[in-house]
């Protein structure tokens, strides 16, 4: 993803960390999309209300 307000700057959702996940042994970690379907059989859980926060918290409050 590119913004707008700062040129040159990327995040390639696909390969970087982003997706908070709980993976079978216990460990917390974070994946992109990619190594999330590659290891989805690892995986116990994905932390989908800290992405929602996150979203949230970066779009500010609901009026």
């Amino acid at each position: 993803m590119t913004d707008d307000t700062s040129p040159g700057v990327s995040f390639n959702l696909l390969s970087e960390p982003w997706i908070p996940v709980l993976w079978r042994d216990g460990r917390w970690g974070r994946v992109g999309i990619r190594q999330a379907l590659a290891e989805a059989g690892h995986i116990r859980q994905i932390a989908l209300i800290a992405i929602a926060r996150r979203c949230y918290s970066e779009t500010g409050s609901r009026s």
